[in-house]
């Protein structure tokens, strides 16, 4: 992926989690040091993203001694901010994002098939049942991503933990997209649990095989769900 500017990380870190519901309409942010300090960057950078996620009518800055930086979120703001993100995304950079989810995921279950626990199958069962049993929007966009963590987890290796949460921190949001209709929640989920079965057989080359698909199953959605866009408005990326 291209590098991105510290302030753009910024806004994409918490357009994703407003995206995912992990941050709500009055939720505070932590004040511009506090938060250049948690993310590794500078005051300037913040308040550079502070200003774009304003503009963006997703933050709201208050003066004085109860002031600070808030959260604006309407109700059903996060599902038309989740759309209008994604029809910025050109086709080419969505491709991309598959791909990277494809590579990550394939080298994860390749270690974790040999390392994974009983208690990361377990949860990573979990995770893939509640994707596809999801009960609102937000359940099956958090499971589809803690799956991903967990096997992060289950390959004990550093590196590749590091690899999945950059990936997240940077895209995770786009992986909502086709998990707002049932019928994409229903693909996904089973191709997540084929690859659960997979770990738990403890057999390499299906377990590999059935990765690279439960990566495929999301890239290809996800171009659908891009196309669709173009479609629907008679343009082209």
């Amino acid at each position: 992926m291209v590098t991105q500017r510290p302030s753009t990380v910024i806004v994409n870190r918490i357009r994703s989690a407003v995206i995912l519901g992990q941050l709500v309409d009055g939720d505070p942010l932590p004040p511009e040091p506090d938060l250049a300090a948690m993310l590794d960057t500078t005051p300037f950078a913040v308040r550079e993203a502070l200003a774009t996620l304003r503009k963006e009518n997703l933050v709201v800055t208050r003066r004085g001694r109860s002031g600070g930086s808030f959260i604006k979120s309407a109700p059903q703001h996060p599902d038309r901010l989740l759309k209008s993100s994604f029809a910025q995304l050109s086709l080419s950079t969505v491709r991309d994002i598959g791909d990277w989810r494809t590579g990550v995921l394939t080298g994860m279950a390749a270690l974790a098939v040999e390392q994974a626990s009983s208690r990361n199958l377990l949860r990573l069962n979990d995770y893939a049942d509640r994707v596809v049993k999801g009960r609102d929007n937000n359940e099956p966009r958090t499971a589809y991503l803690r799956f991903h963590l967990e096997l992060a987890a289950a390959t004990q290796t550093v590196r590749l933990a590091q690899s999945e949460i950059a990936l997240q921190e940077e895209v995770g949001w786009v992986f909502a997209v086709p998990l707002a209709e049932v019928r994409g929640c229903v693909r996904i989920g089973r191709s997540l649990l084929r690859l659960s079965s997979a770990l738990q057989d403890r057999d390499v080359s299906v377990t590999t095989s059935s990765a690279r698909e439960a990566g495929r199953v999301m890239a290809n959605a996800l171009v659908r769900a891009r196309t669709h866009l173009d479609e629907g408005r008679g343009g082209a990326a």
